[in-house]
C-alpha cells in the first residue's frame, strides 16, 4: 500500500478531451507535491476507457480503472474513492 497525501477521483465517460484537461489540470497545480490521480472510465461506449489507458498505463501517478458497466455519477466515484481509500492512504 502507498500512502499519499492528496488523492484524486476523475471520472470519466465518454468525453476524452475534459478529462485530459482535468488530468493536466491536477499535474500542473499539484507539481512537485504527493498525490495520484484514480482514473475511473464508466463504461464508456465509445471506446475513450481503452485510449485513456494506452495514454496514460504507465503513469506512476495515475492508477486508470476501466468499469465494465456504468455505475452512474455516484457509483463511478465510489469505485475511484474505494480504491484511493484502501491503497494509497
Amino acid at each position: 500500500m502507498m500512502s499519499t497525501r492528496y488523492s484524486f477521483v476523475i471520472l470519466h465517460y465518454n468525453a476524452t478531451d475534459d478529462t485530459i484537461e482535468c488530468v493536466d489540470s491536477v499535474r500542473k497545480y499539484m507539481a512537485g507535491k504527493d498525490y495520484h490521480i484514480v482514473l475511473v472510465d464508466n463504461a464508456s461506449p465509445n471506446g475513450s476507457g481503452p485510449l485513456l489507458r494506452e495514454k496514460y498505463g504507465s503513469d506512476n501517478d495515475i492508477t486508470l480503472i476501466l468499469s465494465d458497466k456504468n455505475l452512474g455519477f455516484s457509483g463511478g466515484n465510489n469505485i475511484g474513492f474505494a480504491y484511493a481509500k484502501q491503497h494509497l492512504s
